[in-house]
């Protein structure tokens, strides 16, 4: 077998290596692997209804209860 061969497999899986290593997925602050890497937060108001909110700050009359990773 030519060296040459040789030499250019081994370059194109350094190559394959590197792409790999670049890309794979990052955790994000909570240590979770997600695709936004941004925090939602549940608000209940009194009567104990819930929804998903973006940012901390919650509908008036709602307050913040918990947090997640979110999606």
């Amino acid at each position: 077998m030519k060296p040459e061969y040789i030499f250019g497999g081994l370059a194109l899986l350094g190559v394959i290596a590197i792409i790999a290593y670049v890309q794979k997925p990052k955790r994000n602050s909570d240590g979770f692997f997600n695709a936004m890497g941004k925090k939602q937060y549940y608000c209940r108001n009194e009567r104990g209804q819930l929804y998903l909110s973006d940012t901390r700050n919650c509908k008036q009359g709602y307050e913040a209860i918990a947090s997640t990773a979110g999606n």
